[in-house]
């Protein structure tokens, strides 16, 4: 469906059903040398402002300053980032799908209509961004903040949420419907303008 979307070429591997990442023909599992990509699609990115249909599926791609950048129609499904910095970056249409994504800066993004459902997000800071239409159904979120945020429209859907902070925020019509909420700070946000199911519980 994603690769369908995006239009990714597939990967040269025989029988590989997987998509090419960018700046290769081959998947991440098939890459010839997985240490010379790394480092070849690290100056790639610090290299650029603007990325469009950008696939770094699988890849690991932690350490990495990428703040400023605008990203378009990226697939990151499974990406391993640890420690990189997004802050006052641009997102539309991205995938974070599945991504394992711990001790990152988030602050003050513009992002709509990304996902990031099925992710991991640990120790992250969202704070001080506008988050828009976007989906983290299922993720599993913890010691992380999106204080002073607008997360209008967004949903959170059956996902895991401990230690999180949402203080301050818009959060109308955001869903958390069949969340589990374990130490969640709402204060001054208007949760009365959220959705939550009658099991979900907060504190």
């Amino acid at each position: 469906m994603i690769d369908c979307m995006f239009a990714f070429p597939d990967c040269r591997h025989p029988g590989c059903r997987e998509s090419a990442l960018s700046l290769s023909d081959s998947c991440f599992y098939h890459l010839p040398d997985m240490d010379s990509y790394l480092s070849d699609i690290a100056a790639h990115l610090d290299g650029g402002q603007q990325f469009t249909s950008l696939n770094l599926a699988f890849a690991d791609i932690s350490g990495l300053k990428l703040s400023k950048k605008r990203f378009v129609q990226c697939r990151f499904s499974y990406t391993i980032f640890n420690a990189c910095d997004f802050s006052d970056s641009h997102f539309r249409l991205c995938y974070f799908d599945y991504a394992a994504i711990k001790d990152c800066v988030f602050t003050k993004i513009n992002m709509q209509a990304c996902v990031f459902g099925g992710s991991e997000l640990v120790r992250c800071d969202f704070s001080g961004s506008d988050i828009l239409h976007t989906n983290f159904n299922g993720a599993d979120c913890s010691s992380t903040t999106y204080n002073e945020s607008d997360l209008y429209f967004s949903t959170f859907i059956k996902s895991y949420l401990t230690d999180v902070q949402i203080v301050d925020c818009n959060i109308k019509k955001v869903n958390f419907s069949k969340s589990q909420l374990d130490n969640v700070n709402f204060k001054y946000s208007n949760y009365e303008d959220a959705l939550f199911t009658e099991e979900d519980k907060f504190s």
